[in-house]
């Protein structure tokens, strides 16, 4: 599916959350194949021209693209037409986020999508009505209208029921007629890794008639998020052959070492924390366009949301906060630690105070754990602090006190890196991050987009996909990474 994005933009101000109010993923390789339905244009050029004066274009041609692909998957999975599905879908609200020439900034917004299922009402009653007129109505045609009943308002699937029973014996039913839009959820998995900056949730679905179960997997983003940025429909297997249990992620030519020591698990988890957060995190990623977000959520958006509406979904998790005793109690452990033992330079007071930005962060724009101090969290909570310090009174004010507070920072990320028991190199890294951040004419924004693609994108190394990182987050590291003890070169 063709996709139009503006270039990614680091958010800023607090943590993402939704509001109140409220494709497989067409990557090349692995089997995960585009249906390669066009750019949004060709496939909606009859909608955008339907109120126009004069002679109107044949209906048929909103659909033609769709028609081609799904006369292929007649004796199909269920699921492979339902991902065809929600990619047309998802090109009507494409389409209808745009405004001339210029580019979607982000997903499509609810109202696009609403008035994307407008235009497709629309179009599938007229096109049921032309086919139900018809001598030998076109199959291709009324397996379309079959795949995108649960998308149709009640005019349009009526008309479209109407005609497929009309048609009888002089249009073939699909194999997988009886099967699509019926699978049970029957179990749920998690994949992830020791840092824990995003993590794949996989929901397995189960269809009527002996079908190949298949997994939807959603990619949640931890840090900066929650948000799903990434979905893919694959069996567990397929999963698997990309995504290894037990080994270190592919670091890749350019990548950098401590990927490899950084081991990724699969397990099964629970089914309703599973949807519930698949939940949340499309949620999050439909209100906030400048999350940056794979085409292929997009594609597949539409046919998550259908799963997710019709099943029971609790509501997301109030965020965990600490109290000014646990606070205390954590900085004491710190104090009494080899690594706080070293901060003999700063009061114990100090250091209370240099601690309640780390934690403040990891509990608003983070998962809440105050020991989980990734390259990727380090690098994003230097990013918040400068923005928050520059803007206010809480930068230090001379040398002396922000060596304090680095200080501070580098003994906390080593007391945490052995509390997790992380390997060295890790602990490497995310001082590397905070040498960068220091460092006269580096970006601290570089710094953390660098942490946030290190994570995304051996991600999508592994499916072969893009997230559309380029130059605009360089390389922050370029001194090379420091010492294990910590000193200077």
């Amino acid at each position: 599916m063709s996709r139009k994005r503006k270039a990614n933009k680091k958010r800023q101000g607090g943590r993402v959350t939704p509001s109140t109010s409220k494709k497989p993923v067409t990557r090349p390789g692995a089997g995960f194949a585009p249906f390669g339905l066009g750019d949004e244009e060709s496939s909606s050029g009859w909608l955008a021209n339907a109120a126009a004066p004069g002679p109107q274009p044949e209906v048929r041609d909103v659909f033609s693209a769709m028609a081609g692909a799904i006369g292929s998957l007649r004796d199909g999975h269920p699921a492979d037409v339902e991902q065809l599905a929600s990619e047309f879908v998802a090109i009507l609200a494409i389409a209808a986020s745009e405004q001339g020439d210029e580019p979607a900034d982000g997903s499509p917004s609810a109202a696009d999508r609403a008035r994307a299922l407008e235009m497709l009402g629309v179009a599938a009653r007229l096109l049921a009505e032309a086919e139900a007129q018809r001598a030998r109505p076109h199959a291709d045609y009324l397996d379309c209208l079959r795949a995108l009943d649960p998308f149709l308002d009640d005019a349009a699937r009526v008309a479209a029921r109407s005609a497929a029973e009309r048609a009888g014996d002089r249009a073939p039913v699909p194999q997988w007629a009886d099967a699509i839009w019926s699978g049970q959820p029957i179990g749920a998995w998690r994949a992830g890794d020791l840092l824990g900056d995003s993590v794949n949730l996989g929901v397995e679905l189960d269809w009527p008639g002996g079908w190949e179960r298949r997994v939807l997997w959603g990619s949640l983003i931890i840090t900066e998020g929650p948000f799903v940025n990434d979905l893919v429909v694959a069996t567990l297997d397929e999963f698997t052959e990309v995504y290894t249990p037990g080994t270190g992620h592919p670091a890749g030519p350019d990548g950098r070492p401590y990927l490899a020591d950084v081991i990724r698990f699969l397990d099964e988890a629970d089914l309703a924390a599973t949807l519930r957060d698949l939940k949340l995190g499309l949620l999050v990623a439909s209100e906030h366009a400048d999350v940056p977000v794979q085409p292929g959520h997009d594609s597949l958006a539409p046919l998550a949301g259908l799963l997710l509406n019709r099943l029971p979904v609790a509501g997301p998790e109030e965020p965990s906060s600490t109290s000014e005793a646990e606070r205390d109690e954590l900085v004491s452990s710190f104090l009494n630690s080899p690594e706080g033992s070293v901060l003999n330079g700063v009061a114990p007071v100090e250091v209370r105070e240099r601690c309640e930005p780390l934690f403040d962060y990891v509990e608003q724009r983070s998962d809440g754990d105050v020991h989980r101090w990734s390259p990727a969290v380090a690098a994003a909570f230097l990013d918040w602090y400068h923005q928050r310090t520059t803007s206010s009174d809480d930068a230090p004010d001379d040398g002396a006190e922000h060596d304090r507070f680095r200080q501070v920072v580098e003994a906390w990320i080593r007391y945490c890196h052995r509390l997790k028991g992380w390997p060295e190199s890790v602990t490497v890294e995310a001082l590397a991050r905070l040498d960068a951040h220091v460092q006269p004419g580096i970006d601290p924004a570089k710094v953390w987009g660098q942490a946030l693609s290190d994570g995304l994108e051996h991600l999508a190394e592994e499916f072969g996909g893009n997230l559309g990182f380029g130059d605009e987050v360089g390389d922050a590291n370029e001194s090379g990474t420091r010492p294990a003890d910590g000193s200077s070169e």
